[in-house]
């Protein structure tokens, strides 16, 4: 649990109700590649002990394929499989209590696989299979519908208005790099969120153990960020001097990060900035900053007493992220601007 993912649990919970209560439309997840949907989701299951289906949608799926599945089965007493025809994971989905049917990358289903699925999204709630039965199966009313986009992503499709109609969406952002100041911090300027460092901090072994705790107004390593990074006094204990060094490299990963983020949708947005925008073509996600963290890990303490933190950061960002820009000019371009970006704690009152 972090800041973040609580707040977007409460909005996606207060959504989901109303689909319960309503008893029609889908919860759509909007978001770029790495925001955390899929693990959003799987959180909202895991915590309201209800059974999670998955579909992988991908631009070959048919109507027919989400009617039902074709497995391979040996006949009894023989050798020979043989075709046999059973419930596709959506049929499960829906006739399985409380459970949690959630299309991943729903857009990438072309637009008639998405129109199959419009009885079951509106008040109807049923969908009548693609096969010689030609049944019609509800959707139990404790079921719930779900479903994720990468937004006009290449190689999607974008849904048709009647498809968005049915949809309740809910946008999935970044972690945010601001928070807003708790109530009697005198101090004008804005803390820095821990969300995403929680996240990387995780994966780093000299503040791993400060992060378990899922209460955020109890959590260790929260209360120490708060206090080295936001200079608010509270309860913690002062960081070690590896753990310095390794809050120091995450704050810069973290604000450098933010920097990537904005530049990319800008490009793709093509906002007016755009054309001074850098050429960051691929978004920055936590698969990138986790294995950051992963190499944070490996550097000594002897290593670590002389680094500079933000060139660590640097050097990991080329390595992890950079790696994914196509073009070298681009590249460089980056390097470039990135040599020139500091990291800041939050400035005192």
């Amino acid at each position: 649990m972090d800041p973040q993912t609580e707040a977007d649990l409460e909005e996606m919970a207060k959504n989901l109700k109303m689909q319960l209560d309503l008893q029609e439309g889908i919860l759509n997840l909007m978001g770029h590649a790495g925001t955390g949907k899929d693990v959003q989701v799987k959180m909202f299951c895991s915590m309201t002990n209800r059974t999670y289906f998955g579909i992988d949608c991908t631009k070959w799926m048919t109507e027919f394929e989400l009617s039902e599945d074709v497995i391979l089965e040996a006949e009894k007493g023989g050798f020979m499989p043989q075709t046999v025809r059973v419930p596709s994971a959506v049929l499960n989905g829906i006739t399985t209590p409380g459970a949690v049917v959630y299309f991943n990358e729903f857009n990438a289903m072309p637009e008639q696989a998405q129109i199959f699925l419009h009885a079951l999204m509106d008040e109807k709630r049923s969908l009548t299979l693609k096969t010689s039965s030609g049944k019609t199966i509800r959707a139990l009313p404790s079921v719930l519908l779900a479903g994720s986009m990468n937004p006009d992503y290449p190689g999607t499709f974008k849904p048709q208005f009647a498809t968005r109609s049915r949809m309740m969406s809910q946008w999935k952002h970044y972690p945010p790099l601001m928070r807003k100041a708790d109530a009697g911090d005198r101090n004008p300027n804005q803390p820095y969120d821990a969300s995403e460092a929680l996240r990387i901090a995780r994966g780093v072994d000299s503040l791993s153990d400060l992060t378990y705790e899922a209460s955020l107004e109890r959590n260790e390593f929260v209360k120490m960020w708060d206090k080295y990074v936001n200079g608010i006094e509270n309860d913690a204990l002062d960081p070690t001097g590896t753990q310095k060094f390794d809050i120091d490299t995450t704050l810069a990963l973290v604000q450098f990060a933010n920097n990537l983020r904005d530049n990319f949708i800008k490009i793709f947005e093509k906002s007016r900035d755009a054309r001074n925008a850098l050429p960051v073509s691929q978004p920055i996600t936590g698969r990138e900053l986790r294995r950051c963290a992963y190499a944070l890990s490996k550097m000594t303490p002897e290593e670590k007493a002389t680094a500079n933190p933000e060139a660590v950061a640097r050097n990991l960002l080329e390595k992890y992220f950079l790696t994914h820009i196509d073009k070298k000019e681009d590249r460089d371009k980056i390097r470039t601007a990135m040599n020139t970006w500091t990291s800041k704690k939050r400035v005192r009152a």
